[in-house]
């Protein structure tokens, strides 16, 4: 539930910082996505090729979906599921990944526009109402170009990350706990079954 709860935090700090993108109530600048950044498709991995005990991130349209041996990206990336059920999905890739042809990556940015921020601009346009609805959905760098984003003042783009990154520590100390307590218990159910309680 606390997890659930923090989940919700980083887009309630956009709101409160911002305002709903969709009606701009502050009155923000905004630009078309095609002159703040350049995406490009991720290489094709097939499953086949996947490490299962691999260690680095493997992130198609959903995130993470396996692990592989080798990766094409050091530094962070900002994903958006590309085809499929996922298409417009924005991810940030851990470091050191793959990101395969099943989604794209933001290859160019604007420096007017703050890492954190414009994952969660993304986030908030709504990318997967621009796919094309012949056949298999599809996002692709002509269809969300024109989409606008608010490009509010670097300053305040810093601020946000700064407490966006915040939240994510938050978020990871509760999924530690969590393990360490779903660890606890399964070990407390072996020693009674056991009979050693």
């Amino acid at each position: 539930a606390a997890l659930a709860q923090v989940d919700g935090l980083t887009q309630a700090i956009f709101l409160e910082m911002f305002g709903d993108p969709a009606t701009n109530p502050r009155r923000l600048p905004s630009e078309s996505l095609g002159t703040l950044i350049k995406v490009r498709s991720g290489e094709f991995l097939p499953a086949a090729s996947m490490a299962p005990n691999g260690t680095f991130a493997v992130l198609g349209g959903n995130g993470v979906n396996g692990y592989h041996d080798e990766f094409l990206f050091e530094e962070q990336q900002i994903v958006i599921g590309r085809v499929g059920v996922y298409c417009g999905c924005v991810h940030v890739s851990p470091q050191n990944s793959w990101i395969t042809d099943n989604a794209l990556y933001v290859s160019e940015r604007s420096d007017r526009l703050e890492f954190v921020y414009l994952a969660s601009a993304l986030t908030f346009a709504r990318l997967n109402q621009y796919a094309s609805q012949s056949g298999q959905p599809l996002v692709s760098g002509a269809r969300i170009y024109p989409v606008e984003i608010l490009v509010p003042p670097l300053h305040l783009q810093r601020q946000f990350a700064s407490r966006a990154v915040a939240v994510d520590k938050l978020k990871a100390s509760h999924r530690a706990s969590l393990a360490q307590i779903d660890a606890l218990f399964a070990s407390l159910q072996h020693r009674a079954f056991r009979g050693e309680l």
